[in-house]
């Protein structure tokens, strides 16, 4: 049974929580506040008249959370329930999950659907190991399919008579399908998953790469347009030196939290080298996953690729950092000027 204060948090404003019996007043409220506007394309909204009802809903719910057959969020924008997203259906055995959701209308048109998608996704993905997920969006409901199609789904179809609406009113409905690429899954560690980045991980990647704390030790943050070429660079160096940086999800969530790999530089003081480079999410520093996910790469650079030499590029005031190499078994076998930086190199097998 899923934990009863799981909370995702998505960003300084936006989080999911499980669905709770305590939340039968806000949601009735909600709903009450929507519910012209939710008619359009919602069929329960007759069998949802009183807050008893919103009660019995949210039982029935969490019951089937305790089977394993569903998973049921509360959207939560700056502390304000706002919507409802969940995995309505879930499937073990085929790992399968189809999402449906509704939100707020004072609260869109702020990208609070589309990023609470995207983090249902990750939690389906590495949290319950889905190989697939499912949307349906009513053929008139165009605003609903603009979700699936940001976030990467193919249109696969359209089912006839799909949705109920009320009586004997049915929508049309068009199928997404988003399928987990498996070969995108570089290793594992004992909390976390990595994987190789693609260009939905912006918003992702400015949760580090726009934190001016998170970039104390580079040459600046990144605006979104910057994160994007940075994305660029590291598929680039997939496909033409087969390794680079990879992104890193917790298990139990699903939740990104940071990035580490394996960087291919052509020439540091005259040879070239593969680093082990990292960089987490400020809210999971001092929790050891940096270290947990580097000593994993140098493992996987042994073992899969047959590198034993490996370095780290580190500034010698960024005192966790070198913490972090220290705790790999790296060493400093010299400082040289890089990006216009003094760092020291640390490696795991000297000259």
């Amino acid at each position: 049974m899923q934990d009863s204060n799981f909370i995702l948090k998505i960003d300084d404003t936006l989080e999911l929580r499980l669905l709770h019996k305590n939340d039968a007043e806000a949601l009735f409220c909600l709903v009450e506040e929507n519910r012209q506007y939710l008619s359009q394309f919602l069929g329960w909204l007759p069998l949802n008249t009183s807050e008893e009802d919103t009660r019995v809903f949210i039982s029935q719910q969490t019951d089937k959370m305790g089977r394993g057959e569903a998973f049921v969020a509360a959207i939560r924008y700056k502390e304000k329930l706002v919507g409802i997203l969940a995995f309505q259906e879930l499937d073990a055995l085929n790992r399968t999950g189809t999402i449906a959701y509704w939100l707020d209308e004072g609260h869109q048109g702020k990208g609070v659907m589309t990023k609470s998608v995207k983090a249902l996704m990750d939690y389906g993905i590495y949290a319950r190991e889905l190989h697939r997920i499912d949307i349906y969006c009513a053929v008139e409901n165009v605003k609903s399919q603009g979700i699936p199609l940001r976030l990467g789904y193919e249109k696969e179809g359209t089912l006839r008579e799909a949705i109920w609406h009320r009586a004997d009113e049915y929508f049309d409905a068009y199928a997404y399908g988003y399928i987990f690429p498996e070969s995108s899954r570089v290793l594992e560690t004992e909390r976390m998953v990595l994987r190789e980045l693609n260009m939905g991980d912006v918003d992702n990647l400015q949760r580090i790469l726009a934190d001016p704390e998170a970039m104390r030790y580079y040459p600046g943050t990144m605006n979104k347009e910057e994160t994007k070429e940075w994305i660029q660079r590291q598929l680039d160096r997939y496909e033409n030196k087969g390794t680079s940086i990879w992104a890193c999800h917790l298990k139990e969530t699903g939740e990104f939290v940071g990035q580490c790999g394996l960087i291919p530089w052509p020439d540091i003081d005259g040879r070239e080298e593969l680093e082990i480079g990292y960089l987490f999410v400020r809210e999971h520093w001092k929790k050891g996953l940096a270290t947990e996910a580097a000593i994993a790469c140098k493992k996987y650079a042994r073992d899969k690729l047959g590198i034993t030499r490996l370095i780290s590029l580190i500034r010698p005031e960024n005192t966790p950092s070198r913490a972090v190499a220290e705790r790999n078994g790296m060493t400093v076998e010299k400082e040289i000027v890089f990006m216009g930086f003094q760092v020291q190199v640390y490696c795991t097998e000297k000259e």
